[in-house]
């Protein structure tokens, strides 16, 4: 990398503080700003980076070769315009990931609408027990590496590459994983058509020497390999494809277990420790990866055998004071809780109960009957206000909606403004063996560790 001093504008985000030290590792100093001393600010400065809090045009000087700032920067911050004033180059963030790419021989990015922070995950975990000492950077906190980055010492990068503005245009993979194709993120893409488009677009990064892995049984995925020059590796639950999972079987906390058959032979016995079909999937490609990449199969299986998830994904938490089962899920899109409904079902329970905080004014708009067909799904369904997240209440669409919605469906379905409430109505209802799930990527999950009495161990 040619450059030897960036600034970071908006440093703090979990991806942003991420790269900062895979920058740093790379030879560049690094500095930088955010508007709040969050927890990765507070991790940056007890490793010694000089960060700013607050974003002040006194920090840009000439000694800066670029800028580099978060998708929620815009032009006016007062850093960026002296910046401007000074021509010293900018780049978002997603585009400089992407040159930070082009360091490494073996990019491994792992795409799809759902499931990338578990594939990362599992990826992770397969390479490090290997041996194979990876740069990550995930969306979520991986516990094999303590977080969601490592900066490692070999030349393969793995990194969960999101589809959203198509930031993973700018990324350089040699092994491209495509988990499913779905409709999301559409106030940008507009349509599934274009979604697939995008995807597409992303296989086509792949050069002749590289692999681009396909989930088989996903009819959206199908065309996504259309004039791409890799080569192309399915894997599959359903039908005959080059990594297939068979005989699929679960145990009470419904944890699966399955053979790999590959080439017309069984090559491996793998048993997870995570719920849910989704995660024979994640599996079954984190396995043709490793595979691919020459990993000892023997290793991979143990591996994955000992992974315990990744944080936010149908975790579990814990008990409430009657002995109800606590878990937590980012799921955020209709399919996703749809995953989480499946493995809800595969625990050993008396009731049902999701405890859903919708996640954005537009999401739940453009898929508001499909959150309510799959939320009746539960036994019970508690809903919070909508999280706004990154957008302003300008859509005519509130929680009131969804629950009119659900009724007809499933009766059971209550609706809370005020958390104590809230908090108050599940400690008297939930009872012994009841399941209860947490859904959503806003802090949703802040309710749900209210519930627990007896946390989980980790064991």
């Amino acid at each position: 990398m040619d450059y030897k001093k960036i600034h970071m504008i908006g440093i703090g985000g979990s991806s942003m503080s991420g790269i900062a030290e895979i920058t740093e590792a790379l030879g560049v100093t690094v500095t930088g700003s955010d508007m709040e001393e969050t927890y990765y600010v507070t991790k940056l400065l007890n490793k010694g980076y000089k960060i700013s809090v607050g974003h002040h045009p006194e920090v840009i000087d000439n000694s800066i070769d670029l800028i580099v700032y978060s998708a929620a920067i815009l032009e006016d911050d007062p850093e960026r315009v002296k910046a401007k004033e000074l021509k010293i180059p900018q780049m978002e963030r997603a585009e400089f990931l992407g040159l930070i790419t082009k360091a490494y021989n073996n990019v491994i990015c792992i795409a799809g609408t759902h499931g990338k922070s578990t594939t990362s995950g599992m990826i992770t975990k397969c390479f490090v027990d290997a041996k194979i000492d990876p740069t990550v950077q995930i969306g979520a906190t991986s516990f094999e590496i303590g977080g969601n980055n490592h900066v490692g010492t070999s030349d393969v990068f793995i990194l969960e590459a999101c589809e959203y503005h198509d930031s993973y245009l700018h990324f350089n993979p040699k092994y491209a994983i495509i988990l499913n194709v779905d409709a999301d993120h559409l106030e940008y893409f507009g349509s599934l058509d274009n979604v697939k488009k995008s995807f597409n677009n992303f296989a086509k990064l792949v050069p002749e020497d590289g692999y681009i892995f396909i989930n088989k049984d996903d009819e959206n995925s199908k065309h996504v390999i259309d004039d791409t020059i890799g080569k192309v590796i399915y894997f599959s639950l359903n039908s005959e494809s080059d990594y297939q999972a068979i005989n699929a079987s679960y145990d009470e906390d419904g944890h699966p277990s399955f053979d790999v058959l590959h080439n017309g032979n069984i090559i491996t016995h793998i048993n997870l420790a995570v719920t849910g079909e989704h995660n024979l999937y994640d599996a079954l490609a984190t396995v043709a990866v490793a595979n691919t990449y020459g990993i000892d199969l023997n290793i991979v299986s143990e591996s994955l055998k000992g992974y315990r998830g990744v944080h936010r994904r149908f975790e579990f938490l814990g008990l409430s004071k009657k002995g109800a089962k606590i878990y937590d899920d980012y799921a955020h899109h209709p399919t996703e809780i749809a995953t989480t409904l499946y493995s809800v079902n595969k625990v050993k329970h008396n009731r049902t109960w999701a405890l859903h905080q919708p996640f954005t004014y537009t999401r739940t708009k453009d898929h508001l009957d499909e959150f309510a067909n799959v939320l009746s799904g539960f036994d019970n369904i508690v809903l919070t206000d909508i999280y706004a997240g990154r957008e302003k209440d300008i859509y005519n669409i509130k929680t009131e909606d969804l629950v009119e919605k659900i009724k007809p469906l499933n009766p059971n379905v209550y609706h809370f403004s005020n958390t104590d409430e809230l908090i108050k109505f599940l400690n008297e209802h939930l009872e012994e063996n009841d399941v209860i799930c947490s859904i959503g990527c806003g802090p949703v999950d802040k309710i749900s560790q209210k519930l627990i009495d007896k946390p989980n161990c980790g064991c």
